[in-house]
């Protein structure tokens, strides 16, 4: 996001595994029968299967990086949206040490260099 900055990267871990809500209406569309989820691109017209939807792993990570991005004054809901549509795979990640030249795009390899210092 682009609200926080630190040097400790047990406080960066920490912020990126808070908890967030973003607004129903950003992501969560009911027209007739049809229940969708924008940030997944899964629609049912069952209820009870949209309810079980919303408790996947898939959704979770998906609406967690939405509501955060969505939090750290990312311009829009769409980028929001965008951005939460990629796979948890292929999710942007780079980290920089800001003691060092060091930068990495995988959080283990930012524990390790962090523990060398």
């Amino acid at each position: 996001c682009q609200a926080f900055t630190t040097d400790n990267l047990e406080l960066l871990l920490y912020h990126s595994s808070l908890a967030r809500s973003l607004p129903e209406h950003e992501w969560k569309e009911v027209s007739g029968d049809t229940h969708r989820c924008r940030l997944c691109s899964y629609g049912t017209q069952l209820k009870a299967n949209f309810q079980l939807h919303l408790k996947t792993d898939k959704h979770a990570q998906k609406y967690q990086l939405a509501a955060h991005l969505h939090e750290g004054g990312v311009a829009t809901a769409a980028a929001d949206l965008q951005l939460a549509s990629l796979s948890p795979a292929t999710l942007p990640l780079h980290l920089r040490c800001n003691l060092c030249d060091f930068e990495s795009n995988s959080k283990e390899k930012m524990r390790i260099h962090v523990r060398s210092r």
